[in-house]
Parts: structure tokens; C-alpha cells; sequence
């Protein structure tokens, strides 16, 4: 009996490596996926200002989003850790390719359906609803910290914008042609911050989810960069041509309030979404200018997508009902 026990143990024990490495390989190929289709759609929040204006062509923004967006992910992107571990405290292998599985499955019928919705806000409700159906506490402060800078967000930067472009009109500028190169030299600073910090943020949490080892910030690195060069250019196309068509001055307060506003809730460990703070940004300029640049209706049914998203997610989490432990 022992003879035939010995190599039964063995191939049980090789069994459940096979699966183990099975299933990390499938985690490490659902974050390539995500980060790919991420990058690749966000990069018209950081980018779009920038080349509507014509700072920057096209082909030199997606080199600079996916340089800005490499960086943010590995200088900062481990502080998303904490929000995961907060809302996701005890997390098997196979809970988080489920995870990301429903994520990629949401973001490619938003895709599809061209329905505005948030990677981020769908991601933080799909680890709520699977803390929640696996009977796991889940921290209330991350929660709330994170609705609150939901709800912030948007005014901050709205009101930002609009504050700017009426401060920039009362200022007329004595060198305008001079002005005009110094902002378009600032644009192109700012649509690399606001990349940078797309990264640490957004794609930082992606990668966080994974575990934030040296693996899966190298998958996180090169996807993001693959997915700005090959899968951004015509989201930038038509993010400019259907939502707002700016020029100089507002291009500028809304970049540069989405990379404060972002910034700042990476070093608080928060999740938020640098498209809600652009989005905002953009509609507070469009105020300064009496609503000139701007078609309210897209941006009614994008917060509409802000207030689905996390619910839609929250539920679709709690369906997976997957076991943490």
C-alpha cells in the first residue's frame, strides 16, 4: 500500500502546484488585459486638451502618456495597496481574476455600448461586493473616504476651472503670442503629469490588486505603455471632437486641476477616477465661458455613469460570491 500511497501524494501535491501556477498565470494575463484597454481609453483624459489645442500631435502624446503612465505605476503606484487590502482584505487567487474578470467584462460593454464608465469607481464596487458576499469586514473609512473624494472631485475641479478662465479674462495678456508658446510648452507638461498620475492611481490600483510584486509591476509597465501607443488614438480622436473642443487657457486649469485633484488622492491611498475630475474640470471652464465649448448633454449622461457604475459593480461583485479563504 505505501508503494501505491507515495505516488499518489506526489501527484496531488503537483496537482495543486499546476493549479496554483494556473491561476497566477491567469491573473498576471487579466491585468495585461486590463491595463491595456485602461491606458489605452484613458489616455484622451490626459492627452485630448493637450492635442485639441495642437501643442502636441498625436504620435508624440501617446509616447508621452505611456512614459507618463510607466512611471506613475512605479515610482507610486504601491500606494494603492492600501485601498485593496482595505476593501479587499482577504483575497484568493481566484477571487481576483474574478475580480478582473467582471472588470474587463463591465469596461468592454461600456465600450461597446459607448456608456460612460469609470474603471475605477466599477473596480473599488466589484472588491465591495465581493468583500460582502465572502462575509468579509470591510474597512468603513476607505469606503467613505472614497465617496467623499467621488463627491469632491467634481466640484473642486469644476469650480477650479471656472475661477481660472474668469480670472484669465479679467488679465489680458500684454505679449499674447508669447503667452500662447509658454501655455503650449505648460500643456504638454501637464499631459504628462496628468498621465503620471492616471498611473499611480488608476493602473497603480490595477497592479495593486495583483499583489504589487515585481512581476506584476513589470506586466503593469509594459501593458500601460503598449496600451497608450496601440489602442489610444481614436479615443483622443473622439473624446475631442464629441465632448469638447477647447482652447488654450481652459485646456490648461482642467489638466492641471485633474493632476492635483489625483495626485492628491494617491498619496491619501484613494481610488478616483482622473476622467470625473476632467470631466468636471472641462464643464467648469465651459461655465467661464457661458457654455461655449461645451454640449451639457454628455456630460449629463457622464454623471449618470458615476452614479450606475459603483452600484452596477457593487452588485455584479456580490453575484461572484467566491469564497476569500
Amino acid at each position: 500500500m505505501r508503494g501505491h500511497l507515495r505516488p499518489n501524494r506526489a501527484d496531488h501535491v503537483f496537482g495543486v502546484i499546476l493549479v496554483i501556477n494556473l491561476l497566477q498565470y491567469a491573473v498576471y494575463t487579466a491585468l495585461a488585459l486590463a491595463v491595456m484597454l485602461v491606458s489605452g481609453n484613458n489616455l484622451s483624459a490626459c492627452v485630448s486638451t493637450a492635442v485639441g489645442a495642437r501643442a502636441i500631435t498625436m504620435r508624440r502624446a501617446q509616447l508621452l502618456g505611456g512614459v507618463g503612465y510607466s512611471l506613475g505605476i512605479t515610482l507610486q503606484g504601491r500606494s494603492m495597496t492600501r485601498a485593496v487590502h482595505l476593501l479587499l482584505p482577504v483575497a484568493s487567487e481566484a477571487l481576483i481574476l474574478e475580480v478582473f474578470a467582471v472588470t474587463v467584462i463591465i469596461f468592454i460593454l461600456g465600450k461597446l455600448t459607448r456608456a460612460p464608465i469609470s474603471l475605477t469607481m466599477s473596480l473599488v464596487g466589484v472588491l465591495i461586493g465581493a468583500s460582502l458576499s465572502s462575509g468579509v469586514a470591510i474597512d468603513r473609512r476607505i469606503v467613505i473616504e472614497t465617496v467623499a473624494m467621488w463627491f469632491i472631485t467634481p466640484i473642486a475641479a469644476a469650480l477650479t476651472a471656472y475661477i481660472a478662465v474668469k480670472a484669465n479674462g479679467i488679465n489680458a495678456a500684454r505679449n499674447p503670442w508669447r503667452r500662447l508658446v509658454v501655455i503650449r510648452l505648460i500643456l504638454v507638461i501637464l499631459s504628462f503629469t496628468s498621465a503620471y498620475t492616471l498611473g499611480t492611481n488608476t493602473l497603480g490600483f490595477l497592479v495593486a490588486l495583483s499583489g504589487y510584486t515585481s512581476t506584476s509591476l513589470m506586466i503593469g509597465v509594459v501593458s500601460a505603455f503598449l496600451g497608450a501607443i496601440a489602442l489610444s488614438r481614436g479615443e483622443i480622436r473622439r473624446v475631442g471632437a464629441e465632448l469638447y473642443s477647447l482652447r488654450y487657457t481652459p485646456a490648461l486649469v482642467t489638466l492641471l486641476s485633474t493632476t492635483l485633484l489625483v495626485e492628491a488622492a494617491t498619496l491619501l491611498g484613494v481610488p478616483l477616477s482622473n476622467t470625473q475630475a476632467l470631466s468636471s474640470g472641462v464643464f467648469g471652464a465651459a461655465l467661464g465661458y457661458r457654455f461655449k465649448y461645451l454640449d451639457i448633454k454628455p456630460f449629463i449622461i457622464i454623471v449618470a455613469g458615476w452614479i450606475i457604475t459603483p452600484l452596477l459593480s457593487l452588485g455584479l461583485g456580490y453575484i461572484i460570491n467566491i469564497p476569500a479563504h
